[in-house]
């Protein structure tokens, strides 16, 4: 392994999570090689889900070769690719569609920036309601949405506006009536244009709440003619088994956003997908969020190949399958493992919370060492994250599973 001091390199980044300073020699499915070792290391992480397919998927590199033969960067005109993957997005929204369109910003990030700035265009309004253990980005007006206390500074000013409620985890209660009584109360302060939520949140630990918590939360929001705008950039195009994760919850949002592994990790394409009246609002020339690598031809071209791979591959079935088994595998450790206070599986995404930060640092560092790629969560940073690749096959979740079983009896919490 090399002996490579990353202090000394003008580098700003996530290179000291795990405290090794390792260089990525190649990557190929569920595994990451680094230099000068021969073992690779089982991936759980998956780039926060934005490589859901497996590192340098071969299917998805031979999209990537046809996309580079199409064009580059073009985003003054339409294309064929274009048609065809909203045509696709939209044809899995799980309620009658001839009222939406598609926008193709860059970055997670850009998509909740473009949302809100519909809403408040729209609606004339700028007040926005966001969740407890939210996480939607770092720029700038996606910080204002998000839970403060994922920052390590204090960003008021940006966000005198937004009010945080309480998100009802249904692992912390069975009651979510507080959340929508603190909605409700917030609503009457001043008008609203929107609520922002995560159908799953996923920097807070694969964090759930009821169905029937969504659907009254739709029903108050459309009464009082606020956008409800589903960040779905982390859980969605099929991690929890469905495409978008909001399906289980029989409503119907005004707007979805989806990024991270929409062109397979190869590039950081993101959708914006909206009620077309909202888009009118702006007007012809899109004024307050085009940028010059939106509706990106070549990005593009990749997403409309992994939306017709997903089909072919049968893949949400799969993770439908799939999610029993990880489940019942999941519960196995939990009860073997007293540190281990509640687990949430949902498709292919897994958390444990743990009994204090200081154990899931151990149990992190721990599966390191022994070649398993995990990462902490949520605001106090008691959680283990778990999301393999939607591409694992039965036996490999398994070999991943006993490994990290057997990662987890090392431990010594002393």
């Amino acid at each position: 392994m090399p002996d490579t001091d990353l202090s000394s390199f003008p580098i700003v980044d996530e290179t000291g999570l795990y405290n090794a300073n390792l260089m990525i020699e190649k990557a190929a499915g569920h595994y990451i090689w680094f230099e000068g070792d021969s073992v690779p290391y089982f991936d759980l992480v998956m780039g926060y889900s934005s490589t859901n397919f497996g590192h340098n998927n071969p299917d998805i590199i031979r999209y990537i070769q046809k996309a580079l033969q199409k064009g580059d960067n073009t985003p003054a005109f339409n294309f064929r690719e274009r048609i065809s993957l909203s045509k696709k997005l939209l044809d899995y929204l799980p309620f009658d569609n001839n009222n939406y369109q598609i926008y193709y910003p860059v970055g997670g990030a850009k998509a909740v920036e473009t949302a809100l700035k519909l809403a408040m265009l729209h609606t004339q309004k700028t007040k926005v309601i966001s969740f407890r253990g939210g996480f939607h980005g770092y720029s700038k007006g996606a910080m204002s949405v998000t839970d403060q206390q994922f920052f390590n500074h204090h960003y008021s000013m940006f966000n005198h506006e937004v009010v945080l409620i309480e998100f009802p985890d249904i692992n912390k209660t069975s009651d979510y009536k507080e959340a929508l009584d603190q909605l409700r109360d917030a609503i009457q302060e001043e008008p609203t244009a929107a609520v922002i939520i995560e159908p799953i949140q996923g920097a807070s630990g694969f964090r759930q709440a009821h169905k029937k918590f969504f659907q009254s939360l739709r029903k108050i929001t459309q009464d009082h003619n606020i956008i409800l705008i589903l960040d779905e950039i982390q859980s969605g195009i099929g991690r929890t088994g469905e495409f978008y994760a909001f399906s289980k919850f029989s409503i119907q949002p005004d707007i979805v956003l989806l990024g991270k592994s929409l062109a397979g990790g190869f590039y950081p394409l993101s959708a914006v997908i909206s009620k077309r009246e909202y888009f009118d609002s702006v007007g012809n020339q899109k004024t307050g969020f085009d940028s010059t690598f939106s509706n990106n031809l070549f990005g593009i071209g990749i997403a409309d190949k992994v939306m017709t791979y997903i089909k072919e591959t049968n893949l949400l079935q799969k993770v439908q399958h799939q999610e029993k088994l990880f489940t019942r595998k999941m519960t196995q450790l939990k009860e073997k493992y007293s540190f281990i206070k509640n687990i949430s599986v949902i498709g292919l995404a897994c958390a444990w919370e743990l009994v204090d930060n200081a154990t899931a640092q151990k149990v992190k560092q721990q599966a390191f060492q022994d070649h398993i790629i995990i990462q902490t969560a949520g605001i106090e940073g008691n959680y283990i994250k778990i999301s393999p690749a939607l591409t694992i096959t039965d036996q490999e979740l398994k070999l991943a599973i006993s490994q990290l079983d057997a990662s987890l009896s090392r431990i010594n919490l002393n």
